[in-house]
């Protein structure tokens, strides 16, 4: 018989048949049917062929010629008790038939039989088979869940209990069958098991149902119920299966987590070191319902505690300000263990040392029992956060993990107030100095967009900060945006731009020339946030620069004043000399008389001309510009030429 591919095959059959035409029609019929086949003709070979493979079914012939089919059928049933198998034989009889079902076969046919009622009669075998494997395979899901699964009868008799739900409740297997399931359900809800049952019977299924259950020991916990209605073959609700899931510590964390929300809030607004403190205080009073709530603040230094904030009371001026030494008190144990401190009682126990005040305080107001928590923000020690209340009270486990997780936040939030102080303390100096600084300061944004403008920017350049902000910084350049990408480019390249001299536009439309530094900002990660521009006004040095050129202008113009004296004086004292000789022999009335005095007027002219030229050397130069000659004041010359 031809081998089918054994890729598609889902179930194979195992055929023990003596007689060749039955085997092979048998064969046939199976095959065409669908499902894998192989075909023996003995009981030996036929049990080989068994032990060699997973069979799903076998059809076997009472009447072998090696061995009776009763000795194979006990050895399939040895090996496999799963495995379901078809009797077939042509010599039936009542013994026979009796022993079949003794040895649980699946069914007993008396040849002939016909292909149709073979068939069928296979596919009912491998149908429970089938079936058989679900619930087993149903049975090892439930026995090895870890969610507690519990069978019971609509009026809430319990008949299974899986493991995981005895150790969820406490009871054994043995302590639970055919008890109510009311057993674990708490007093104070007695409609809750009719109610449940009531939807049982109307067909629903309860999907998710938190509530609260009881164990064996008297302790309650939360669990998730999803309750779903067993039918029978008729779909008639017989029962009802639970599936029970622990839900405590998720409840827990869910009204940690709500507390925490609550505190995050409260916490979060507001920044201010004395008011966050004093609100910590408050709401884990509040929280955990004790006497005294106080916030102790550590000194890095000298490690000593000082109480910030107290609440509950009438009379908290007998605690703010207190300190306490390195490790003294709840708090101060709870900051040198860096973990939490728990006492009933800490005026009996020999743990803690304290300072007389805090005693004294103690013992009036009554409070014994207390718990402290170090206030720690990663490896920085910031103080203590304590509770105390009547003496013996128990903080339970649940709410030290509420108070630990609630610590954290606290200290949280403490640090950012702390940290919001020294970066307004931090802001407020840098304010300072940009608004008292006689250099302007402007910073940018990436885009080049003016964000701030300083004081002094707006007492140099004339343009208001509202005006400026947001403008791009391109549109003061002298040189517009080529000349803001040329400093954007050198930025990108060097970091930074020292000493850049321009001229920036002023409101008035001027140019005043300046010396700037430009560096780049970067934000808390590092990155690029814009840019940041030191600006010193150059118009004084200009002005300055402009003197000491004028000044060694007229230096030249002094040496030269100097030696055209020197070089004129002689000849014109010849000059006038000679004059007054001739004028000795002549009638002033007459024309001669009257040419040689003109001569002599305008020689003398000329003398006073040297001789102002000959102090112009020695004139300071500050008042240089007001005696030199016009004629002499290169300056004013070379303007009066260009015009």
């Amino acid at each position: 018989m031809s081998r089918p591919d054994e890729t598609l095959i889902r179930e194979w059959v195992l055929v023990i048949e003596d007689d060749a035409d039955s085997r092979d029609a048998v064969g046939l019929l199976l095959q065409n049917a669908g499902y894998g086949v192989e075909t023996v003709g003995t009981g030996r070979t036929g049990l080989q062929a068994f032990t060699a493979r997973q069979w799903d079914l076998v059809v076997l012939d009472l009447r072998l010629p090696d061995l009776s089919g009763l000795e194979v059928l006990r050895a399939i049933r040895a090996a496999s008790p799963a495995t379901p198998v078809i009797v077939v034989t042509g010599h039936a009889s009542t013994a026979s038939a009796v022993d079949a079902v003794n040895e649980a076969a699946f069914a007993y046919l008396q040849k002939p039989v016909s292909l149709d009622a073979l068939l069928r009669t296979v596919i009912r075998a491998l149908a429970r088979r089938r079936a058989d494997e679900g619930h087993r395979r149903l049975a090892a899901i439930v026995e090895g869940s870890d969610d507690a699964i519990i069978g019971k009868t609509l009026e809430g008799t319990i008949v299974s209990w899986n493991a995981a739900a005895e150790r969820l409740y406490g009871y054994a297997p043995s302590e639970v069958l055919g008890r109510s399931i009311a057993l674990v359900v708490p007093p104070e809800l007695p409609d809750e098991l009719p109610r449940i049952l009531g939807r049982i019977r109307r067909g629903e299924q309860i999907e998710q149902y938190e509530t609260v259950r009881v164990r064996k020991d008297g302790s309650r916990l939360y669990v998730s119920l999803t309750i779903s209605p067993v039918r029978d073959a008729a779909g008639t609700v017989i029962g009802a299966s639970t599936i029970a899931r622990d839900i405590t510590r998720r409840k827990r964390a869910e009204a940690t987590t709500r507390a925490l929300i609550l505190v995050s809030h409260e916490l979060a607004a507001s920044l201010d070191l004395e008011q966050v403190t004093a609100r910590v205080a408050t709401i884990v009073l509040d929280l955990f319902q004790a006497r005294r709530a106080a916030v102790f603040r550590r000194d890095p230094a000298s490690g000593t505690l000082t109480c910030v904030a107290i609440a509950g009371g009438t009379d908290t001026g007998g605690w703010l300000g207190q300190t306490l030494p390195a490790g003294a008190g709840v708090a101060g144990l709870a900051v040198s263990l860096g973990a939490p401190v728990w006492t009933p009682d800490f005026l009996r126990d020999p743990r803690f040392t304290l300072p007389d005040w805090l005693a004294e305080r103690l013992g009036d107001e009554g409070l014994g029992a207390a718990v402290g928590v170090p206030l720690a923000d990663r490896a920085e020690m910031l103080g203590a956060l304590t509770l105390a209340d009547v003496p013996n009270r128990v903080f339970t486990p649940d709410e030290l993990e509420v108070l630990f997780a609630f610590a954290d936040q606290a200290a949280l939030a403490i640090q950012n107030a702390r940290l919001f102080e020294e970066l307004r303390q931090q802001r407020d100096f840098l304010k300072s100095i940009a608004e008292n600084s006689a250099d302007g300061i402007v910073t940018t944004d990436v885009r080049g967009r003016i964000t701030y403008v300083s004081p002094g920017a707006e007492r140099m350049f004339g343009h208001p900060a509202g005006d400026a902000i947001g403008r791009r910084v391109s549109a003061y350049y002298r040189g517009g945006r080529a000349e803001a990408w040329a400093v954007a480019t050198r930025l990108r390249q060097d970091g930074e731009v020292l000493s850049y001299e321009t001229a920036i536009r002023a409101r008035d439309g001027a140019w005043v020339p300046v010396s700037a530094s430009v560096s780049l900002l970067r934000d808390a990660q590092g990155r690029v946030a814009g840019t940041l521009g030191v600006i010193r006004d150059l118009t004084d040095r200009e002005a300055a620069d402009a003197a000491r050129r004028e000044a060694s202008e007229f230096r030249t113009v002094s040496l030269l004043a100097g030696g055209v004296a020197h070089e004129v004086n002689n000849p014109l004292a010849i000059i006038v000399g000679q004059l007054e000789l001739l004028a000795t022999g002549m009638s002033p009335d007459g024309p001669e008389g009257r040419r040689v005095e003109r001569a002599l007027a305008a020689a003398k002219e000329i003398k006073d001309a040297v001789i102002r030229l000959a102090k112009l050397s020695r004139i300071e130069t500050t008042t240089a510009d007001k005696l030199l000659p016009p004629i002499l004041d290169i300056r004013r010359s070379a303007g009066e030429a260009g015009r």
